[in-house]
């Protein structure tokens, strides 16, 4: 790689804060945190009034004891933590402590509160030692590093996780990250906008990044209705698109009857087909590329059924101007009985009534030889339903 010397002096600067992030790491742990944190998170202020109508007001706000902020350093104006010998503040470990909050009562009662607050705080310790995880702790890291901050991708960022790979050995892919019980994918940035593109990987049913603890929704595996968001926030990275869904993404989705998908969407990979409760599909009418008929997934064009929902209907008519049935549009559904197919269809793709066992009839309103039917070929399972030709 050709570096510059501006290039050089930065890498240098970040090994010198990756080699007193790992002494950091050999401090911090799930146990240090379990006994060095003290107090108990809340949310605002808690105002008590004294015999004489003077109001004063006390904070409970978790914290490191003192042994801990003398072996890890501390912001004395800011709070924040610093990384042995550096000017690093360490925010993964300021989110983790100052993000999770317990409600106590709207006023401060010496007598009943703190006894209630001893019994939170044994509470916020039992949580840490799930919370806590290194790998999130060393990715929050190289986002914070100073070239990750003007543009995540490109040779100099390689060479800054290759750096940190050497100096701390770890198998992190510094381009994923969970939020909101979804798992993402950086893949591209927008220089223009300083906007990251990310794709939606999987679902994960829980909420895995607790830094985020109570503030968004978190998409779980018995929701029945799931709405895709637009954006999503990687912490200490900053606001993303989400533009592309991967295949299996909804497979957890069990008992889902609707899903949303926003107008960000470019790419949808096919993953309905363990939705076995799933009624409709639904596209943000500003989305470019995808629409939904009824709750049928189709292309922008209305040229392409993408999706159709297992639990959407028996009988199903495609509707005129639909040229192609995208490949697995109707894998496993067991639901459909019936399609007809319009006069305008050209193509069915290999495969898209894969294992739609109860599909008993098919009603052309065009010729056999007017389309390639391709959708009956390769490992469909048990399907082969009566044809009818109109024409």
């Amino acid at each position: 790689m050709n570096v510059n010397t501006q290039d050089i002096e930065i890498l240098n600067e970040c090994k010198e804060l990756i080699i007193a992030f790992k002494h950091h790491l050999s401090i911090i742990n799930r146990e240090f945190l379990t006994h060095h944190i003290i107090g108990v998170i809340r949310k605002g202020t808690v105002y008590t009034r004294d015999p004489d109508d003077r109001w004063s007001y006390k904070n409970f706000c978790a914290d490191f004891d003192d042994a801990a902020k003398s072996q890890i350093g501390i912001d004395k104006q800011t709070g924040h933590f610093h990384v042995t010998s550096t000017n690093f503040r360490d925010y993964y470990l300021y989110d983790l402590i100052y993000s999770m909050r317990i409600e106590t009562g709207n006023q401060y009662h010496e007598e009943i509160d703190e006894r209630r607050i001893k019994e939170l705080e044994k509470q916020w310790k039992e949580e840490i030692l799930t919370k806590y995880q290194k790998s999130e702790h060393l990715r929050r890291l190289v986002w914070d590093l100073k070239p990750f901050k003007h543009s995540p991708f490109g040779k100099l960022q390689e060479e800054i996780i290759k750096l940190v790979k050497e100096i701390i050995p770890n198998d992190i892919d510094f381009y994923s990250f969970v939020y909101c019980g979804l798992s993402f994918k950086c893949i591209e940035y927008n220089k223009y906008n300083g906007n990251i593109h990310v794709a939606i990987m999987n679902t994960v049913g829980l909420l895995g990044n607790y830094v985020h603890y109570g503030r968004d929704k978190v998409i779980l595996q018995n929701q029945r209705v799931i709405e895709i968001p637009s954006i999503t926030y990687a912490p200490g990275l900053r606001r993303c698109t989400i533009v592309q869904i991967s295949r299996g993404v909804f497979e957890s989705l069990h008992d889902t009857e609707v899903i949303r998908i926003p107008q960000t969407i470019d790419k949808l990979d096919w993953s309905f087909w363990h939705c076995r409760k799933l009624k409709s599909i639904e596209v943000d009418n500003e989305n470019k590329y995808y629409s939904s008929i009824d709750g049928v997934l189709y292309s922008k064009d209305h040229k392409v059924l993408y999706a159709y929902p297992n639990m959407h209907g028996s009988i199903y008519e495609v509707p005129e101007g639909v040229e192609t049935i995208e490949r697995f549009a109707f894998k496993d559904c067991d639901n459909i009985e019936i399609i007809m197919l319009p006069s305008t269809l050209k193509l069915i793709k290999l495969n898209a009534f894969y294992r739609a066992i109860n599909l008993k009839k098919v009603v052309c309103a065009c010729r056999i030889e007017d389309f390639v039917n391709e959708g009956f070929y390769g490992e469909s399972g048990e399907v082969n339903p009566q044809w009818f030709f109109i024409k």
